[in-house]
């Protein structure tokens, strides 16, 4: 029987995050985790991690991997894909100052929403070494959705959306369980509340799984040094190139 890795996906929610970790025995449970994140700390605790943020910013222009998220998921759902900030962003103050190196590096200034989750990508940036590169990787939950069905393309808030998300999970869950030959089971202990991000959490697993597993395919993850040697990863680009196969 194959092995089943431990693996955590984490949302962003209000005053934190959501983290749905399953165990190798398959069972899922939600818990709310502090807005100081700490990333080092849950790759001691599972085989990979996935988190809804951007990791690996680069010095000018956007990358290629919001990019080709953007194209994956089509005109009506690109929103939910904001482009990365520079790096030099991280060192603003405020939104006005944020625009203004935003413009200088990219030409364009930066929306509201995505100076919203700067202090997110702040938390996740520092924690990141060479070391967790390849077990904290970074996805996107609509990206993750549409490579399970091709058919979640309502919304997330519309009850139609809602079921298409749920009915993506089940299938992959059915898909996990018959390989394995073992139930899938799931904790009833989520986040009171937040049902879409209980969702979005669960759909980032479905990345890390791949990660644990070592079976990401399509683009090789590309290596681009900024100038304080993190690593850009263009792990969605993977994503879309697996559900283009499909």
């Amino acid at each position: 029987m194959p092995h089943a890795p431990a693996v955590i996906g984490v949302d962003g929610c209000p005053g934190g995050w959501i983290g749905a970790q399953v165990d190798a025995d398959g069972r899922v449970r939600w818990q709310v985790l502090p807005l100081d994140l700490d990333v080092g700390q849950l790759a001691k605790q599972s085989d990979a991690v996935a988190v809804d943020i951007p990791i690996g910013l680069p010095t000018s222009g956007y990358r290629r991997a919001d990019v080709a998220a953007k194209q994956r998921l089509g005109y009506s759902a690109a929103s939910s894909v904001f482009f990365t900030p520079v790096r030099a962003v991280l060192r603003a103050d405020t939104y006005s100052d944020a625009c203004t190196i935003a413009r200088r590096e990219t030409g364009k200034a930066m929306s509201k929403q995505t100076w919203a989750i700067v202090p997110r990508i702040r938390v996740v940036d520092e924690a990141m070494t060479a070391g967790l590169q390849d077990r904290v990787v970074e996805a996107h939950p609509e990206v993750s959705f549409r490579v399970m069905s091709a058919a979640v393309t309502d919304g997330k808030k519309t009850g139609r959306g809602v079921g298409l998300r749920m009915a993506a999970l089940r299938k992959s869950c059915r898909r996990r369980r018959s390989a394995r030959r073992r139930p899938c089971s799931h904790s009833t202990r989520r986040p009171a509340r937040r049902p879409r991000m209980c969702l979005d959490s669960a759909a980032l697993v479905e990345r890390t799984r791949r990660v644990a597993a070592g079976r990401s395919r399509g683009v090789r993850r590309s290596r681009v040094t900024d100038e304080d040697r993190r690593v850009i990863g263009d792990s969605m680009i993977r994503h879309s190139e697996q559900g283009s196969r499909r």
